[in-house]
């Protein structure tokens, strides 16, 4: 009887074990881990974003070339309409040409070598005006719209509006050679080679003259950072120079090239800086410390007339009779011959913001060419409205008037400006203490000085004594000694 419930007692143990063995507790997570789980999935949802956005063209996979090229009849059969509409190839007499898109993307203006100037709604291809100004132009700029531009002729600098009006003829500014506008500012700036080359700021909202500055050298390329409003201009000599209104002399030179500027270029965020020399070589600057990307560098770029950064920062590299595309990580992504003959060389490319279009100036016309992925798909109405109306037009005017930042609060470094700068507290005490002794210094020689003052007035303002004239002493007769008397001496 006694060994039954010993019996029926073991399994149950045997089986408790083997319970216990397979139910096992869940691990509890620290918080780094937690924290890490969710890098690990906001990056993974990153990069899957960021594959779906680079709607780039990509080459077959039968392909050994990393690139393609292709001519634009060879895209035409899979565009829809609207895109199809924005292409065209204008074949013009007057070049080489250039080629300037408005803020907001909707108007294109071109500018030929021999004074040929057109004002374009490139996407309807509806043409707004056009004229000769019968001397050499060297390139024109819009300012906000294109209601107002500004062309570098010649002999001086003109302003015109959409009308073809010569507004303002500027003798300050003779023989423009490169031009470039700052929104935020008003500021128009231009390289101007007279007898010696200088750098001027036009403020446009009052037509005076901001600032300018002698440049060591003659310039052939001319452009700003977008991020803090720098202007860098590309010297003869190789040399690279940022200029600001407030200061005299350049902010930044660099020299890493041997020989003339050929094309610069600036990323959106202000980070990299691509510039292109005759001794052959493509250069990327990191403009945060001012170094060379030596590992960026890339060589036999001997031919390159222009370079432009997409919003997206595809860099366009216009060269001989073709442009070349590359992505960030500088991968060739095609090749565009817009030309119809290979003599039709390239003299300048722009990206269009907002569309993923570009524009490239030939030595026989303009023309546009999509590339995919290229443009931003986030629109900010209140800076650059493509819906823009005529009422819109006008307010947006005034209010862009009345944020006008001042051209002294250009820095290489626009994070400073309402920056406060943090001190420990024992400089703070040792500031304060030395205020109190300086105090302490001036209020004692300010009673020091009371206390002279004081003297003086009592001695002007006290009662004046008559001094006592002084009685006059009664000569006393002088004794003769006897021998020296005479007689007559007793009657004296």
């Amino acid at each position: 009887m006694n060994k039954k419930p010993s019996d029926s007692k073991a399994p149950k143990v045997q089986e408790e074990k083997v319970g216990i063995a397979i139910q096992q507790k869940p691990k509890i997570k620290t918080i780094k881990e937690i924290k890490n789980d969710k890098r690990k999935e906001v990056l993974l949802k990153g990069r899957e974003q960021k594959v779906r956005a680079e709607n780039y063209l990509q080459p077959e996979e039968t392909k050994q070339s990393g690139y393609m090229d292709y001519n634009i009849s060879d895209v035409l059969p899979y565009l829809d309409q609207q895109t199809k509409a924005k292409i065209f190839s204008l074949q013009l007499e007057y070049g080489p040409y250039s080629t300037n898109f408005t803020g907001n993307g909707v108007h294109l203006g071109i500018c030929g070598r021999k004074g040929h100037i057109g004002i374009l709604e490139w996407k309807t291809q509806k043409l707004i005006n056009e004229f000769h100004v019968g001397e050499q132009c060297y390139g024109m700029h819009f300012f906000h719209t294109f209601k107002l531009f500004a062309v570098a002729q010649e002999k001086r600098l003109h302003i015109y509006d959409d009308k073809a009006t010569d507004i303002h003829s500027l003798f300050d500014f003779p023989k423009p050679r490169q031009i470039d506008f700052l929104p935020y500012h008003f500021l128009l700036s231009v390289n101007c080679v007279e007898s010696k080359p200088k750098l001027k700021y036009l403020d446009i909202s009052t037509g005076e003259l901001a600032a300018q500055h002698p440049l060591s050298s003659l310039t052939t390329t001319m452009i700003q950072n977008p991020y803090n409003a720098v202007i860098i201009n590309g010297h003869v000599t190789g040399a690279i120079t940022m200029w600001t209104p407030n200061m005299a002399n350049a902010v930044v030179g660099l020299g890493f090239h041997k020989a003339a500027i050929t094309g610069l270029a600036v990323t959106r965020d202000g980070k990299y800086l691509a510039s292109s020399s005759e001794d052959g070589t493509l250069r990327f600057t990191d403009l945060r410390m001012m170094v060379e990307d030596t590992h960026m560098t890339m060589t036999g770029f001997s031919d390159v007339t222009s370079l432009n950064y997409s919003q997206r920062n595809l860099l366009a590299v216009g060269r001989g009779n073709i442009v070349e595309i590359f992505d960030e990580k500088l991968n060739k992504i095609n090749v565009q011959r817009p030309g119809e003959t290979h003599r039709d060389m390239i003299t300048s490319c722009e990206f269009c913001p907002f569309e993923d279009f570009i524009a490239i100036g030939r030595y026989n016309g303009v023309s546009t060419i999509p590339i995919p992925g290229s443009g931003s798909a986030v629109i900010d109405t209140f800076e650059n409205n493509i819906y823009e109306s005529q009422k819109s037009y006008k307010e947006s005017e005034i209010q862009k008037l009345l944020d006008k930042i001042p051209a002294d609060m250009i820095t290489l470094n626009p994070n400073l400006i309402g920056h406060v700068v943090e001190k420990d507290h024992l400089k703070i005490r040792e500031e304060f203490l030395e205020g109190l002794k300086d105090e302490a210094a001036k209020t004692s020689k300010v009673k020091q000085h009371r206390r002279e003052v004081l003297k003086k007035r009592m001695e002007l303002f006290a009662p004046k004594t008559r001094a006592k004239p002084k009685r006059a002493d009664k000569k006393k007769p002088q004794i003769k000694p006897i021998a020296e008397r005479s007689a007559l001496d007793l009657f004296r």
